[in-house]
């Protein structure tokens, strides 16, 4: 007679259960679908990596230096725009924006229509409720009526 190791017994253990019917709790719903297949999805070890990576690709410009010239183009566009102020004239107004994470930022334009110019606090003010620090302001035109 042939012995039967140990590693025989413990594949044959359970052998007695295989025709049985699969149990269903009268207590507990069932698991959704997607949520047990959550459970087999990647496992992300760095929370944020991704994201920082990100962050770290994106660039931004420094602010440049305007020139004795481009001031002095600015502040007549400027002058004009404040002359022809009742009018409410529609401007484009080349902005540098300061980036809230980074240093430097980057330049966009902006098209707005001007209600006030504050000499003070040196903004422009827009009827939209837009305001410009004139600090930021790189280059500025005046929109021609149509």
């Amino acid at each position: 007679m042939r012995e039967i190791s140990k590693d025989q017994n413990d594949m044959h253990r359970y052998d007695d259960m295989l025709d049985h019917a699969h149990h269903v709790s009268s207590y507990h719903h069932p698991m959704p679908l997607e949520n047990r297949a959550a459970q087999f999805k990647p496992f992300a070890a760095l929370n944020g990596y991704d994201e920082a990576i990100v962050e770290t690709a994106r660039t931004t410009d420094e602010k440049r230096e305007l020139s004795e010239e481009q001031k002095a183009a600015l502040d007549a566009v400027l002058s004009e725009a404040e002359e022809r102020l009742p009018e409410h004239p529609e401007v484009l107004v080349l902005v540098f924006h300061k980036d809230e994470k980074k240093q430097g930022g980057r330049e966009q334009w902006q098209r707005m229509r001007l209600k006030s110019i504050d000499p003070v606090n040196r903004i422009l003010k827009g009827e939209d409720r837009t305001s410009i620090a004139m600090d930021d302001i790189m280059e500025m035109k005046l929109v021609a009526k149509e």
